[in-house]
C-alpha cells in the first residue's frame, strides 16, 4: 500500500490538471463548527467576495502577500470545497468533507476544543458514514498532526469505529509523534504506514501550510508574475533568515530549533545575509522582502521540524535551505517528483558541530545549478499555494483530487471486505459513541 501512495504522488505531480474535479459533500455539524461569522451555508453563499477572502485568507498586504494565519488550511479547504466542488446530494458525492473545529486555532485553542466530550460523538453526527463510504470521508487539521489530543483522539489519533478508514490531513507526517530531533539520514527514520487502518493517525497525509502568498491564477497576478520573471536573475542577498531563535520556547522548540541561534549569529556577521525578526515590529511586506531579495532562504526547525517558511520562500522563488529530511518528505502529493533537487539539504548534525561554514557551502554551488533550481521552482511552486480563485493544480485542487483518487484506489478492497462480511453473515458495522474505558490523557506539550 505504501507503493500505492508513492505512485499516487507521481501521478498527481504531472497530471492533476487533466482530471475532472471531485464532487464534495460538506457536512454541516453545528456542534463542531466554531466559525463565528457564518454557517457553512452562509459561507457558500458568500462565494468569491472580498469579505470571504479577508476572513479566510487574511487582509491584503503587498501585491499577493496577505496576513494569512498559518493555521488557515482547514478553513480554506472548507470554503473552496463549498464554493467550487460542492455536491449537495450525498448519493452523488465522491468525497465527504467533515469540518471539525475548522477555524484557525493555536495550540491553546485546540486544547480547549479537544477538552469537550462532544468529540466522542463524531461518528453519530455523520449520517452518511457507513462501511461503503468511510474511506471517502476526509478530515483536515490546519496544524501539526500531534496537536489535537484529549477527546479529539476519538476521531483523529485513535478512532475505533468507521472513522479508522477516513483520510486525515495535517501539516506534518507521523513518525511516532514528530520524530527525533535529528533527521539527516533517509534510512534512519522509517516511513509510517500512511495507507493502513492500523496504528495511530490512520491514513494521515501531510499537506502544505497555509502560506502568505495567494495568487489569483497560476501566473497571472502581478506579484507572482514579477517573481516568475525574476527567478533566473541574481538577487541582492545570498541568503536570508525570517524568524526568531525559539531559545525560550519551552516545548518541542528546544528539540528542533537548535540551529536557529547559530544561524542568526552567522547571518548578522555577514553582508551576504538578511535577517528579519518576527516580532511586534514586523511590518506588512517584510516576509516578501526577506524571501524575494535572497537567492537562498534558511528554513531550520522551530516548535516542530516543519516550516511555513518553506512554502513562503518557494512561492517567491527563493531556494529553501532545509536542516532535516522532514521537509524533504513533507506534502508528498503536492511537491513535484524531483523536488529535492530544488532544495539545499543541510546535515544539521555536521553544521552544529562546526563541520562546515554555511555561507561558504552556499557560495560553492555553481551558478548554472542555481539557475536550474530557480527555473524548476518557477514552473512548479504554484502547486503549494492555496489560491484565491480556482485553477488546476493549486494546493486545494491537488488535495481534493488526490483524496478522490486515493479513495478510488481503495474501492476494490472495501468492496471485497463487504462481500466477505456478507458471505459470513456478519451485520454491518454500527456507529456508536467512542468509549474510552478511561479518562483521556492530559493534553501534551507539543505545540506545532
Amino acid at each position: 500500500m505504501l507503493l500505492l501512495l508513492l505512485l499516487l504522488s507521481v501521478v498527481l505531480s504531472g497530471h492533476a490538471g487533466s482530471q475532472r474535479a471531485p464532487r464534495v459533500y460538506v457536512y454541516d455539524v453545528p456542534e463542531f463548527w466554531d466559525v463565528e461569522w457564518g454557517t457553512p451555508e452562509e459561507l457558500r453563499e458568500l462565494g468569491e467576495t472580498r469579505k470571504a477572502e479577508k476572513e479566510i485568507y487574511g487582509s491584503d498586504c503587498v501585491d499577493d502577500e496577505r496576513k494569512t494565519e498559518m493555521f488557515a488550511a482547514s478553513m480554506i479547504v472548507v470554503w473552496r470545497a463549498l464554493r467550487s466542488y460542492y455536491e449537495p446530494d450525498p448519493s452523488r458525492a465522491d468525497l465527504f468533507l467533515v469540518p471539525l473545529w475548522p477555524r484557525q486555532k493555536n495550540y491553546a485553542e485546540w486544547k480547549d476544543a479537544c477538552s469537550l466530550e462532544v468529540n466522542l460523538d463524531v461518528e453519530l453526527k455523520l449520517p452518511h458514514l457507513d462501511e461503503r463510504t468511510a474511506h471517502r470521508h476526509m478530515i483536515v487539521v490546519g496544524k501539526g498532526h500531534s496537536v489535537p489530543q484529549g477527546y479529539c483522539d476519538a476521531w483523529w489519533r485513535d478512532p475505533r469505529g468507521l472513522l479508522r478508514s477516513a483520510m486525515r490531513f495535517a501539516y506534518s507526517s507521523d513518525y511516532h509523534g514528530y520524530g527525533p530531533s535529528r533527521f539527516d539520514d533517509d534510512g534512519a527514520v522509517p516511513t509510517t504506514h500512511l495507507t493502513s487502518d492500523n496504528g495511530a493517525f490512520p491514513h494521515l497525509v501531510s499537506i502544505p501550510y497555509a502560506a502568505s502568498i495567494h495568487a489569483r491564477s497560476a501566473y497571472g497576478a502581478k506579484f507572482y508574475r514579477f517573481h516568475r520573471e525574476a527567478h533566473l536573475g541574481s538577487r541582492h542577498y545570498l541568503a536570508s533568515f525570517f524568524g526568531n531563535s525559539h531559545a525560550t520556547f519551552n516545548t518541542t522548540g528546544g528539540k528542533y530549533a537548535k540551529s536557529r541561534l547559530k544561524l542568526m549569529k552567522e547571518c548578522d556577521a555577514t553582508d551576504d545575509c538578511l535577517r528579519v525578526s518576527v516580532d511586534k515590529n514586523l511590518r506588512c511586506g517584510d516576509l516578501g522582502t526577506a524571501y524575494a531579495n535572497a537567492t537562498f532562504c534558511f528554513q531550520p526547525g522551530g516548535d516542530s521540524p516543519y516550516r511555513k517558511g518553506l512554502y513562503d520562500s518557494l512561492l517567491v522563488g527563493c531556494i529553501p535551505v532545509i536542516f532535516s529530511l522532514y521537509n524533504a518528505r513533507v506534502s508528498p502529493w503536492h511537491f513535484w517528483a524531483d523536488h529535492r533537487r530544488d532544495m539545499v539539504v543541510v546535515n544539521e548534525t555536521a553544521y552544529l558541530s562546526g563541520g562546515f561554514d554555511i555561507f561558504d557551502y552556499l557560495r560553492a554551488i555553481p551558478s548554472p545549478r542555481i539557475r536550474a533550481m530557480q527555473a524548476s521552482i518557477a514552473v512548479n511552486a504554484h502547486r503549494l499555494q492555496y489560491a484565491l480563485e480556482d485553477y488546476p493544480d493549486d494546493a486545494v485542487d491537488i488535495l481534493l483530487k488526490g483524496a478522490w483518487h486515493f479513495a478510488l484506489a481503495r474501492d476494490a478492497g472495501v468492496q471485497a471486505k463487504l462481500e466477505s462480511r456478507a458471505r459470513l453473515g456478519k451485520h454491518p458495522a454500527v456507529k456508536k459513541r467512542y468509549h474510552w474505558g478511561r479518562r483521556p490523557k492530559p493534553q501534551g506539550s507539543s505545540a506545532s
